[in-house]
This record gives structure tokens, C-alpha cells and sequence, in this order.
């Protein structure tokens, strides 16, 4: 796991246009020396054995709440996406809801960190999705911390995405090849929400894994 200074932003899926937002986020590079359990991000398993359809859960939300309040990941076999948010933890199905977990679900992958922010930037004027990352990439010290971003606003259009409970892990034959089954996609107009991301450090980007925003 990564200590130190956790950069943490926050935002939501495919499609959006803000018309007002206030971002949020705070940071740390891979190697630093641990001072508080604020200070920790938190993984539950790797992104390569969700890649291969490993979606049982393995780690109960009542243990994952003692690690931080805000965070991203899965539900148990893929049953919606997951947030975390004020210490509060939700799954966003199929239907485009949120339904907060029970402290003994579990989850198979998942991100979290007390999110404390280290940077605040208010923007003033309506931008495309590209343009609210670029603005937030701006502010960054490094490309090779971890970031939790937050971000409050009205975005004029969202589209969210979310696939059902697998009956069945696919095949492993190969890293990358499982794909989950069903896809629905959600469409929101002028919708007031707070979105959640996350950005891979530079140090730690894949050849299927570039460094990139993660939006819940």
C-alpha cells in the first residue's frame, strides 16, 4: 500500500459538462514516510485479478470504513459501482440509484483514504469533462503521486454506467479478457452531484493501464 501525501479529487462517468463546480484534492509521491493512518490509501486486491474475473468479495465495508471515508471501487461480483463519500458507502446499480451497503457485504476491489484537502480550486465558468481534467491536472506537483479528487456541482449532462451481479466468473485465460456481462448506461440533464475520481501515478502505469482519471 501507498503512504504519504495523497493528492484526492473527485468526478462521475463518460459525458459531462459542468456549469459551476468546486474541486477538492490532496496528494503524496510512491515513496514517503508514514505519518498517520489519514495519510494511507488503502487497496483491497489488484486491478489485474479483477481483469481476470476475480469479483468475489473479499473484504467486508465495515473494515474497509476503519481505512478511510472516501473512496471508489465494486460491488461483490461486480453489483454496481462503488462510492464512498462523507464515511458513507454506496453502490450504483443498474437503474442509475444509490443504495447504501451493509457493513458486512463485501467487495473484491476497492480504493479508499481519509480525505482531507490539501488543494481547493473553484471554477467559474462551464467546461467539458477534458477541459475539468486538464484544469485539475494544472494543479498537480507531481505525475507520480496518487490523486482523490472531489468534485461539487451541476453538470448539465451526465452519463453514468453500471453492469448486474455475474452469475459466473468468466475464463482467465488471459489477463484483460474477461468482460463483464450487461451494461446499462444512465442519462442525467442539469444534475447537481458530487462526483469522485481518482488518477494513477505516472510510476505505476501498465501497458493496459496508463495513467488516467477514474470517474465514479
Amino acid at each position: 500500500m501507498t503512504n504519504g501525501r495523497l493528492l484526492r479529487f473527485i468526478i462521475v462517468a463518460a459525458i459531462l459538462i459542468t456549469l459551476g463546480a468546486c474541486i477538492g484534492f490532496a496528494a503524496v509521491p510512491l515513496q514517503s514516510t508514514a505519518e498517520t493512518d489519514r495519510e494511507t490509501l488503502f487497496q483491497v486486491s489488484t486491478i489485474d485479478a479483477l481483469l481476470q474475473g476475480i469479483y468475489d468479495g473479499s473484504m467486508s465495508f465495515d473494515e474497509l470504513a476503519s481505512h478511510g471515508d472516501l473512496g471508489i471501487g465494486c460491488g461483490d461480483r461486480l453489483d454496481g459501482e462503488l462510492i464512498g463519500l462523507d464515511g458513507g458507502w454506496y453502490l450504483i446499480r443498474v437503474d442509475g440509484r444509490a443504495y447504501p451497503v451493509a457493513g458486512n457485504a463485501t467487495t473484491p476491489f476497492a480504493a479508499t483514504t481519509f480525505f482531507d484537502p490539501d488543494i481547493e480550486i473553484a471554477v467559474e465558468k462551464p467546461m467539458t469533462l477534458p477541459d475539468l481534467e486538464n484544469r485539475v491536472r494544472d494543479e498537480f506537483p507531481s505525475e507520480n503521486y496518487f490523486y482523490a479528487i472531489r468534485v461539487d456541482g451541476t453538470f448539465s449532462q451526465v452519463v453514468t454506467r453500471s453492469v448486474p451481479a455475474q452469475e459466473k466468473t468468466p475464463p482467465t485465460s488471459r489477463a484483460g479478457d474477461s468482460k463483464p456481462g450487461g451494461l446499462f448506461l444512465q442519462e442525467y440533464h442539469r444534475d447537481r452531484r458530487r462526483v469522485l475520481v481518482t488518477r494513477t501515478g505516472k510510476r505505476c502505469q501498465r501497458p493496459r493501464l496508463p495513467p488516467a482519471f477514474h470517474h465514479h
